[in-house]
């Protein structure tokens, strides 16, 4: 791999765990002085293997623990009895979902913290676009079915009015 290409990874991840100030907190986090950062984004040095690798594990251990903390949340929530499991989503437009899951009509839901939507064949897919996990099983979380997603749109739809 050439340096531009690692520059090229290396904003990229930046960018990833820390956001558009991300040269500063990197730096601080490998115990270095910003300057050799912004040096090796602009390319004026040659940025070491070890450093992508290193920034590489950072962000595996950054999206653990993102997501064992979103699973403990979750679990939290549920305990909680005047909080809804499911809840539809309307107008849902996130540009982190791919563009061909806009190709026909979804209603989207928030179930236990993650995004599902409901086809209008009566599938469901995540956030993804898969129908299934790799074991054949159904996306939904344990004790969640399609007419659970349909309810809870009749309630919203009861509560708040159509808009679609």
């Amino acid at each position: 791999m050439d340096n531009e290409d690692k520059i090229e990874l290396l904003e990229k991840m930046g960018t990833a765990i820390y956001g558009s100030h991300w040269k500063p907190a990197l730096a601080s986090h490998l115990g270095i002085n910003d300057r050799s950062v912004r040096q090796w984004a602009s390319g004026e040095r040659a940025i070491p293997d070890s450093i992508i690798r290193e920034i590489l594990s950072l962000m595996h251990d950054r999206a653990n623990l993102l997501a064992r903390t979103a699973d403990m949340v979750s679990r939290e929530i549920r305990k909680m009895p005047e909080c809804e499991r499911i809840i539809y989503q309307t107008n849902l437009k996130l540009p982190e979902i791919r563009r061909e899951l806009y190709t026909e009509k979804r209603d989207w839901f928030d179930i236990d913290g993650r995004l599902y939507a409901l086809n209008e064949n009566g599938s469901v897919i995540d956030i993804h676009g898969y129908e299934s996990d790799c074991y054949g099983m159904s996306v939904l979380p344990d004790g969640v079915t399609v007419n659970d997603m349909l309810i809870a749109k009749n309630k919203y739809i009861a509560e708040n009015g159509d808009y679609d």
